[in-house]
């Protein structure tokens, strides 16, 4: 695949993301409540923040390091389905924090929803970062926009 075929790809990519986040937010902000739309913003900053730590740079290691075979892959891999159940566990048990905060119980049956999310999507990053090594942008162009879908109709 030559470079001008992956980078116009890898921008479609990045540039769908924005507009579908940008299109679900205006259907959501005009479906649901003032209140509803921000216990949703509210719950949206504190699992942006665990995704955040649950990259951990993992996608990036793969695909600069071409050395990797495929039981490395497949150790890294494991190790992020530990750190997916725990971000995930702590992030439920987060819930009541939030909760507590806001003195609102409503956060924590959504916090709870979002935390199946951030296990998804934790475990997304090794199979993203193959994806990305070997050059196969199609399928992973897939992969993020069912994703940022998923994510976005969570709540």
């Amino acid at each position: 695949m030559d470079l001008k075929k992956a980078a116009f790809i890898n921008a479609v990519g990045k540039y769908s993301v924005v507009v579908i986040q940008l299109a679900v937010n205006a259907i959501l902000s005009r479906i649901l409540s003032p209140e509803d739309y921000g216990i949703l913003a509210v719950v949206t900053v504190f699992t942006t923040f665990f995704s955040t730590l649950s990259n951990m740079g993992f996608g990036t290691a793969i695909i600069q390091n071409k050395s990797l075979n495929k039981k490395d892959i497949d150790h890294i891999y494991s190790f992020s389905l530990y750190v997916a159940f725990f971000l995930s566990v702590v992030f439920a048990l987060f819930s009541f924090v939030i909760a507590w905060f806001y003195k609102d119980g409503i956060y924590i049956p959504v916090a709870m929803l979002l935390s199946i999310s951030l296990f998804f999507g934790t475990l997304n990053m090794v199979p993203s970062g193959v994806l990305n090594r070997e050059k196969n942008l199609y399928p992973l162009l897939c992969v993020l926009l069912s994703y940022i879908l998923r994510q976005q109709s969570s709540p």
